[in-house]
This record gives structure tokens, sequence and C-alpha cells, in this order.
């Protein structure tokens, strides 16, 4: 009962970390529209969608991760579905855009490889970590008492 207990708050206040660092990464990207620096005519499009809609987007999911690590510390069950399914979001996100970075590139050097990798251990693996967490069954046996 002890271990498990710890365990549900380590886990919570892992998601009240990761999200905290969502939303502000969502207010960075919103905050981008009012830097004044200029947008590569390339890039303008993607600069617009990032900061309108992704900005915003990343900063209202982050909230609603932490506030359900807050949720999950007291007990409620719902709170490891919510997120867990932020979870398994991020996982799929960080796969696609390995994989449509991994399209756009012509001749893929070992620099890329590394970038990859790099985006994959900072995205991916703190959310298979979650996904392991909030799926081991002394988190489910201590939710379900």
């Amino acid at each position: 009962m002890g271990s498990a207990s710890w365990l549900v708050i380590g886990t919570s206040w892992f998601a009240i970390v990761a999200g905290a660092v969502v939303t502000l990464l969502g207010l960075v990207l919103f905050l981008a529209i009012f830097s004044g620096r200029g947008v590569p005519v390339s890039g303008a499009g993607l600069f617009m969608i990032l900061t309108t809609g992704v900005g915003p987007l990343l900063s209202l999911a982050g909230i609603a991760i932490v506030a359900a690590g807050f949720k999950l510390m007291g007990g409620s069950p719902w709170a490891r579905t919510v997120l867990e399914a932020f979870a398994w979001i991020a996982l799929c996100a960080s796969v696609a855009w390995l994989i449509y970075s991994g399209t756009q590139e012509r001749h893929i050097h070992l620099e890329h490889v590394i970038h990859g990798a790099l985006f994959f251990l900072v995205s991916g693996v703190p959310a298979i970590v979650m996904i392991l967490l909030l799926r081991s069954a002394a988190i489910q046996r201590a939710l379900t008492r």
C-alpha cells in the first residue's frame, strides 16, 4: 500500500511538471506573435498555424494536464484516463513529426538522426514513461480502493 501511494504521488508530480512545460511551450508559441520579429515568407503559414492555433491549444492542454495531475494525487480514477489519453496523443504526435521530418529530407545525414533521437528523447520517452506508469498494476489498485 505504501509503495503504491508513493507511485501515485510520483506519477502525479510527473504529470504536473509535464503539464507546466506544455503550458509554457504553448504560451511561448502564442506570445511569439507579439515579438515583432520578421518571419521568412516560406515559413509564414506554419508560423501563423503554430502561434495562433497550436499555442493556445497547448496552453489549454497543459492546464488540463496539471489539473488531472492534482486530481490523480487525490485518487480520482478519471484523471488516469485523461493523463493516459494526453500521453498517447503526445507519443503519436512525436512519431508523426519524426516521420514527417524524415520524409522532408532528401539525404538523411548523421546530424538528422541525432536531432531526431534528441527530439524523441525529449518528447516521446516521457510519454512512454507516463503511459507505463499509468498502466502499472500498483497505480490501478491504488485508484480502485
